[in-house]
Parts: structure tokens; C-alpha cells; sequence
């Protein structure tokens, strides 16, 4: 079972609330290191930086992950 991050409904979100990379990363408290680790699909990140991003968008974990079967 593979899991990936939905890239594009990060940058949607980042895009409609009118926020640049670094204000991004500064609400969600994560480096633009890791940002851009997500936006590239690399899978080897810390789950808390998941959970940033949750509790700081608001997202639900069913919108960010894509989970294959």
C-alpha cells in the first residue's frame, strides 16, 4: 500500500489564501526545505510535519493523502 502527499491541493490552498512559500512555512511551522521536499513528492518526511499542516490549514488527512492500493 503506497501513500503519497496530494501536491496540488497544498499549492490550491496556498494559492487561494494568497500566500507566498514563506508565509506558508511560517504558518505551518516547517522549512522551505520541507515544502518543497512535499511539493516534489518526496515521501521521507516526519509525520508531524504532516500534522502542521494540518492543524494550521485545516485540511482534512483524507484531502492531503492519496493512499493506492
Amino acid at each position: 500500500m503506497a501513500t503519497r502527499v496530494k501536491a496540488e491541493v497544498i499549492e490550491k490552498y496556498r494559492k487561494d489564501n494568497k500566500l507566498t512559500v514563506e508565509k506558508f512555512c511560517n504558518k505551518c511551522s516547517i522549512s522551505k526545505q520541507t515544502y518543497y521536499r512535499l511539493m516534489h513528492g518526496n515521501l521521507n518526511i516526519n509525520a508531524l510535519t504532516l500534522i502542521k499542516i494540518y492543524n494550521a490549514t485545516r485540511l482534512l488527512c483524507s484531502e492531503i493523502l492519496e493512499v493506492d492500493d
